[in-house]
């Protein structure tokens, strides 16, 4: 029965400062805005794709001087003159009759003249090293084919044993690194909650009224489970809305071939959990140092709340580097970086369902201790006002029960 009342006070409370957070118009003018951004990068890349997808048209002079100039595989169209001077296509540059006028001064110079910053410039440098390469290389009395054999490397073909899950796309890496923008994205709207709420209710009083009704620990658990739950669901409606950006991008063929071995059922669960998880474990670290900040305009140690974001980021860009890496395998057990480390395996490897049980069992036990932590700190911490307590006054109030 005390456990139900319990439970029931912390799920009011929860309730009560999500509502305060959550708004339907807020969230719609937030999704609307994700997709209207989502719709105009996705539409400017199209465009700025179809810019690039044309061929464009240049004019050679003195072509003699690099006689077989080759644009076959590249978008270029190579001319020659037609009887008309510089000058004639100089003009015919500026009218935009042609793309662009290149005129050959040696076999190491050249001079393009254009109307707009050539976007094909990398294209037709390789045309023009790759014939100056091969006049080099005859004067040497070296033919393309005997280079080519010499600067051959030596072939490696790499076989995946029919268990394993085989290499990573470049695909699966980027979706990797979307799941941490998220969950830092979750972290940032937690912190803003947590600061906002908290110092606020110090600074008015607020709290020596609610905790003569409900107990510290109630009440810095709802918090913790109510911000948490508002975050989520930001991060969920920012997903949603980057939706139609995917889908337009893989209607006009730009986008990526995404094939991410995460539609196992258990893999998605796991994520959900890691990610949740996460948010509980850094909200019971805000709320705790939250309540010991008077005034966050002026306190000097408002930095530490930032704390949370340097192992997120962390373990996240070592797991894209090496997933399977011993250090990675360790990161995904610490609790501080394991809500970013064993999502990213999880996309990118086979990751052992025995190391993902440690990992969650770790989070679970630390999330807990970490909200105690945050109860002991918050009783003290809102009560106290003037001088912000030292680092060895927190210590010590974590002690206290």
């Amino acid at each position: 029965m005390f456990a139900m009342s319990y439970l029931g006070k912390v799920l009011e409370i929860s309730r009560w400062e999500f509502s305060r957070w959550f708004r339907i118009k807020g969230l719609l003018v937030t999704f609307g805005l994700s997709v209207v951004l989502s719709l105009a990068f996705a539409g400017g890349r199209y465009l700025l794709d179809m810019g690039n997808r044309t061929n464009p048209k240049i004019v050679v002079l003195n072509a003699e001087i690099l006689p077989q100039l080759n644009s076959d595989g590249t978008r270029i169209v190579l001319e020659g003159p037609k009887s008309r001077s510089e000058a004639e296509l100089r003009d015919a540059v500026g009218r935009r009759e042609i793309d662009g006028l290149l005129i050959l001064r040696s076999l190491d110079s050249a001079d393009l003249v254009v109307s707009k910053s050539p976007l094909w410039k990398g294209d037709l440098q390789q045309i023009l090293s790759a014939e100056r390469r091969r006049l080099k290389l005859g004067e040497m009395g070296i033919t393309n084919a005997q280079l080519a054999d010499a600067t051959a490397p030596v072939q490696i073909n790499i076989s995946y044993h029919e268990l394993s899950r085989g290499p990573s796309s470049t695909a699966e890496k980027i979706a990797a690194a979307v799941l941490i923008l998220m969950m830092l994205i979750g972290i940032f709207n937690s912190l803003a909650c947590q600061m906002v709420s908290i110092t606020g209710e110090k600074q008015q009083r607020v709290t020596e009224q609610i905790i003569s009704a409900v107990k510290p620990q109630q009440w810095i658990d709802g918090k913790i489970l109510g911000v948490s739950a508002y975050a989520a669901v930001i991060t969920a409606v920012i997903i949603i809305s980057v939706l139609p950006f995917v889908f337009i991008l893989q209607l006009t063929g730009t986008g990526l071939p995404v094939s991410i071995n995460i539609s196992n059922p258990i893999n998605i669960a796991i994520l959900i959990v890691m990610t949740f998880g996460g948010f509980l474990f850094w909200n019971a670290f805000l709320a705790a140092f939250s309540a010991t900040i008077n005034d966050p305009n002026m306190s000097s140690r408002t930095q530490v709340l930032f704390l949370p974001l340097l192992p997120l980021v962390a373990g996240g860009v070592v797991a894209l580097k090496a997933p399977d890496s011993l250090l990675t395998r360790a990161l995904g057990l610490l609790p501080i970086t394991s809500p970013t480390v064993i999502p990213v395996q999880i996309v990118l490897m086979r990751v052992s369902y025995l190391e993902v049980a440690v990992s969650v069992a770790l989070l679970l036990v630390a999330t807990w201790f970490m909200r105690v932590l945050a109860g002991r700190v918050f009783r003290i911490g809102m009560l106290m006002y003037g001088k912000e307590p030292s680092f060895k006054e927190l210590l010590r109030w974590m002690k206290e029960k």
